[in-house]
Protein backbone atom coordinates (compact mmCIF):
# COMPACT_ATOMS: atom_id res chain seq x y z
CA UNK A 1 0.00 0.00 0.00
CA UNK A 2 2.77 2.59 0.77
CA UNK A 3 4.25 1.98 -2.69
CA UNK A 4 0.84 2.50 -4.29
CA UNK A 5 0.33 5.77 -2.42
CA UNK A 6 3.78 6.96 -3.48
CA UNK A 7 2.90 6.12 -7.06
CA UNK A 8 -0.38 8.01 -6.87
CA UNK A 9 1.30 11.04 -5.34
CA UNK A 10 3.64 11.36 -8.35
CA UNK A 11 1.99 9.88 -11.47
CA UNK A 12 4.83 11.13 -13.67
CA UNK A 13 6.73 8.06 -12.43
CA UNK A 14 4.50 5.75 -14.48
CA UNK A 15 4.33 7.69 -17.75
CA UNK A 16 7.02 5.63 -19.44
CA UNK A 17 7.69 5.87 -23.23
CA UNK A 18 6.90 2.15 -23.55
CA UNK A 19 3.22 3.01 -23.09
CA UNK A 20 3.24 4.29 -26.65
CA UNK A 21 5.58 1.81 -28.36
CA UNK A 22 2.74 0.39 -30.48
CA UNK A 23 1.34 3.75 -31.54
CA UNK A 24 2.31 4.28 -35.21
CA UNK A 25 4.97 6.88 -35.96
CA UNK A 26 2.76 8.35 -38.66
CA UNK A 27 0.72 11.41 -39.52
CA UNK A 28 -2.51 11.29 -37.55
CA UNK A 29 -4.91 12.92 -35.12
CA UNK A 30 -5.09 12.18 -31.39
CA UNK A 31 -7.83 12.86 -28.84
CA UNK A 32 -7.01 13.11 -25.14
CA UNK A 33 -10.01 11.75 -23.24
CA UNK A 34 -11.15 11.41 -19.67
CA UNK A 35 -13.57 8.61 -18.79
CA UNK A 36 -14.16 8.02 -15.10
CA UNK A 37 -16.72 5.55 -13.82
CA UNK A 38 -17.93 5.65 -10.20
CA UNK A 39 -15.61 3.70 -7.91
CA UNK A 40 -18.64 2.19 -6.17
CA UNK A 41 -21.68 1.03 -8.15
CA UNK A 42 -25.20 1.91 -7.11
CA UNK A 43 -24.32 5.38 -5.84
CA UNK A 44 -26.25 7.22 -8.54
CA UNK A 45 -23.07 9.02 -9.57
CA UNK A 46 -22.69 9.71 -13.28
CA UNK A 47 -19.76 8.54 -15.37
CA UNK A 48 -17.46 11.43 -16.25
CA UNK A 49 -16.94 11.84 -20.01
CA UNK A 50 -14.66 14.65 -21.20
CA UNK A 51 -12.37 15.51 -24.09
CA UNK A 52 -9.36 17.56 -23.05
CA UNK A 53 -7.42 18.21 -26.26
CA UNK A 54 -7.66 17.31 -29.96
CA UNK A 55 -4.44 17.58 -31.93
CA UNK A 56 -2.62 16.38 -35.02
CA UNK A 57 0.99 15.37 -35.53
CA UNK A 58 3.28 14.12 -38.28
CA UNK A 59 4.58 11.57 -35.75
CA UNK A 60 1.85 10.75 -33.24
CA UNK A 61 3.97 8.41 -31.13
CA UNK A 62 6.72 10.97 -30.69
CA UNK A 63 4.22 13.70 -29.83
CA UNK A 64 2.51 11.58 -27.16
CA UNK A 65 5.84 10.53 -25.66
CA UNK A 66 6.90 14.17 -25.46
CA UNK A 67 3.53 15.22 -24.08
CA UNK A 68 3.28 12.60 -21.33
CA UNK A 69 6.82 11.39 -20.67
CA UNK A 70 9.12 14.34 -21.35
CA UNK A 71 6.74 17.13 -20.31
CA UNK A 72 7.45 19.06 -23.50
CA UNK A 73 5.51 19.94 -26.62
CA UNK A 74 7.46 22.43 -28.66
CA UNK A 75 4.63 23.04 -31.14
CA UNK A 76 2.51 24.62 -28.41
CA UNK A 77 2.79 28.22 -27.33
CA UNK A 78 3.91 28.70 -23.74
CA UNK A 79 0.40 29.32 -22.40
CA UNK A 80 -1.05 26.43 -24.43
CA UNK A 81 1.68 24.08 -23.19
CA UNK A 82 1.31 25.07 -19.54
CA UNK A 83 -2.46 24.65 -19.62
CA UNK A 84 -2.17 21.30 -21.41
CA UNK A 85 0.31 20.05 -18.81
CA UNK A 86 -2.20 20.91 -16.09
CA UNK A 87 -4.71 18.67 -17.89
CA UNK A 88 -2.25 15.84 -18.51
CA UNK A 89 -2.94 13.87 -15.35
CA UNK A 90 -6.69 14.07 -15.97
CA UNK A 91 -6.40 12.03 -19.18
CA UNK A 92 -7.41 8.36 -18.85
CA UNK A 93 -7.38 7.33 -22.54
CA UNK A 94 -6.01 8.52 -25.86
CA UNK A 95 -7.75 7.73 -29.15
CA UNK A 96 -5.55 7.82 -32.26
CA UNK A 97 -6.74 8.12 -35.86
CA UNK A 98 -4.65 7.24 -38.92
CA UNK A 99 -7.39 6.47 -41.48
CA UNK A 100 -5.55 7.01 -44.78
CA UNK A 101 -8.72 7.66 -46.76
CA UNK A 102 -9.33 10.83 -44.77
CA UNK A 103 -5.91 11.70 -43.30
CA UNK A 104 -3.55 11.75 -46.27
CA UNK A 105 -1.45 14.89 -45.75
CA UNK A 106 -0.94 17.75 -43.32
CA UNK A 107 -3.85 19.75 -44.75
CA UNK A 108 -6.34 16.93 -44.28
CA UNK A 109 -4.95 16.16 -40.81
CA UNK A 110 -5.46 19.78 -39.78
CA UNK A 111 -8.98 19.64 -41.21
CA UNK A 112 -9.78 16.47 -39.23
CA UNK A 113 -8.40 18.14 -36.10
CA UNK A 114 -10.65 21.17 -36.67
CA UNK A 115 -13.75 19.07 -37.42
CA UNK A 116 -13.20 16.82 -34.39
CA UNK A 117 -12.64 19.84 -32.17
CA UNK A 118 -15.97 21.28 -33.24
CA UNK A 119 -17.76 17.94 -32.86
CA UNK A 120 -16.22 16.92 -29.53
CA UNK A 121 -15.87 20.39 -27.98
CA UNK A 122 -12.65 19.74 -26.01
CA UNK A 123 -12.02 21.54 -22.75
CA UNK A 124 -9.04 23.38 -24.20
CA UNK A 125 -8.69 24.72 -27.75
CA UNK A 126 -7.32 27.89 -29.33
CA UNK A 127 -9.67 30.46 -30.87
CA UNK A 128 -10.43 29.67 -34.52
CA UNK A 129 -9.28 33.08 -35.70
CA UNK A 130 -5.80 32.54 -34.23
CA UNK A 131 -5.17 28.81 -34.54
CA UNK A 132 -3.16 29.04 -37.79
CA UNK A 133 -5.04 26.15 -39.40
CA UNK A 134 -4.59 27.35 -42.99
CA UNK A 135 -7.21 28.41 -45.51
CA UNK A 136 -7.33 25.11 -47.41
CA UNK A 137 -7.68 23.03 -44.24
CA UNK A 138 -10.36 25.36 -42.89
CA UNK A 139 -12.28 25.09 -46.17
CA UNK A 140 -12.05 21.28 -46.13
CA UNK A 141 -13.20 21.11 -42.50
CA UNK A 142 -16.41 22.97 -43.44
CA UNK A 143 -17.42 20.54 -46.18
CA UNK A 144 -20.46 18.47 -45.22
CA UNK A 145 -19.20 15.19 -46.68
CA UNK A 146 -15.85 15.59 -44.99
CA UNK A 147 -17.43 16.38 -41.60
CA UNK A 148 -19.76 13.40 -41.93
CA UNK A 149 -16.77 11.14 -42.58
CA UNK A 150 -14.95 12.56 -39.54
CA UNK A 151 -18.07 12.03 -37.43
CA UNK A 152 -18.26 8.39 -38.56
CA UNK A 153 -14.75 7.54 -37.29
CA UNK A 154 -14.89 9.29 -33.91
CA UNK A 155 -15.95 6.07 -32.19
CA UNK A 156 -13.56 3.96 -34.29
CA UNK A 157 -10.00 4.97 -33.39
CA UNK A 158 -7.29 2.85 -34.98
CA UNK A 159 -5.65 2.46 -31.60
CA UNK A 160 -6.51 3.43 -28.03
CA UNK A 161 -3.99 3.97 -25.24
CA UNK A 162 -5.06 3.41 -21.64
CA UNK A 163 -2.96 5.52 -19.28
CA UNK A 164 -1.86 4.77 -15.71
CA UNK A 165 -3.22 8.02 -14.33
CA UNK A 166 -4.46 8.33 -10.73
CA UNK A 167 -8.05 7.49 -11.60
CA UNK A 168 -7.23 4.36 -13.60
CA UNK A 169 -4.75 3.08 -11.03
CA UNK A 170 -7.17 3.60 -8.16
CA UNK A 171 -10.07 2.07 -10.11
CA UNK A 172 -7.96 -1.00 -10.90
CA UNK A 173 -6.87 -1.31 -7.27
CA UNK A 174 -10.47 -1.11 -6.04
CA UNK A 175 -11.52 -3.62 -8.71
CA UNK A 176 -8.84 -6.10 -7.60
CA UNK A 177 -9.65 -5.73 -3.91
CA UNK A 178 -13.39 -6.06 -4.57
CA UNK A 179 -13.01 -9.31 -6.52
CA UNK A 180 -10.37 -11.04 -4.40
CA UNK A 181 -12.96 -13.33 -2.83
CA UNK A 182 -15.37 -13.51 -5.77
CA UNK A 183 -15.69 -16.11 -8.51
CA UNK A 184 -14.95 -13.73 -11.36
CA UNK A 185 -15.24 -16.46 -14.02
CA UNK A 186 -18.81 -17.24 -13.02
CA UNK A 187 -19.81 -13.58 -13.03
CA UNK A 188 -18.62 -13.02 -16.60
CA UNK A 189 -19.56 -16.42 -17.98
CA UNK A 190 -23.27 -15.75 -17.45
CA UNK A 191 -23.09 -12.58 -19.55
CA UNK A 192 -23.64 -12.51 -23.29
CA UNK A 193 -20.84 -11.49 -25.65
CA UNK A 194 -22.51 -8.11 -26.40
CA UNK A 195 -22.77 -7.43 -22.65
CA UNK A 196 -19.11 -8.28 -22.12
CA UNK A 197 -18.08 -6.11 -25.05
CA UNK A 198 -20.03 -3.18 -23.60
CA UNK A 199 -18.09 -3.53 -20.32
CA UNK A 200 -14.81 -3.69 -22.25
CA UNK A 201 -15.77 -0.64 -24.29
CA UNK A 202 -16.64 1.33 -21.15
CA UNK A 203 -13.19 0.51 -19.73
CA UNK A 204 -11.38 1.56 -22.89
CA UNK A 205 -10.39 -2.00 -23.82
CA UNK A 206 -10.52 -3.75 -27.18
CA UNK A 207 -13.77 -5.57 -27.97
CA UNK A 208 -12.64 -8.11 -30.58
CA UNK A 209 -12.11 -11.83 -30.04
CA UNK A 210 -13.91 -14.89 -28.73
CA UNK A 211 -15.83 -14.87 -25.45
CA UNK A 212 -12.96 -16.55 -23.58
CA UNK A 213 -10.56 -13.88 -24.87
CA UNK A 214 -12.92 -11.09 -23.84
CA UNK A 215 -13.28 -12.47 -20.31
CA UNK A 216 -9.51 -12.86 -19.97
CA UNK A 217 -9.06 -9.25 -21.11
CA UNK A 218 -11.51 -8.05 -18.44
CA UNK A 219 -9.59 -9.85 -15.71
CA UNK A 220 -6.15 -8.70 -16.80
CA UNK A 221 -6.39 -4.99 -17.37
CA UNK A 222 -3.31 -3.35 -18.82
CA UNK A 223 -1.97 0.04 -19.70
CA UNK A 224 -0.72 1.19 -23.06
CA UNK A 225 -2.20 0.23 -26.45
CA UNK A 226 -4.88 -2.41 -26.04
CA UNK A 227 -4.81 -5.65 -28.04
CA UNK A 228 -7.20 -5.83 -30.96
Amino acid sequence: MPNLMRLLSDPSNVYHPSLFHRVPRELGVYVLRRRLEPYVSGTGTDTVERVSVVGYSGDVRQTLQQYFCEHTRTAFTANYRNTAMALRDQVTHIDCYFQSDIISDETSARAVERAMSELLEPMFRPPQESDNIGLEAARLARQTNFRNRVSSIIDEPMCRVRLPNNDNILADFIDVMTHLTMDDDTDYEVLTVPQIREILRSRGLAVTGKKTDLIARLRHRRYGVQDE
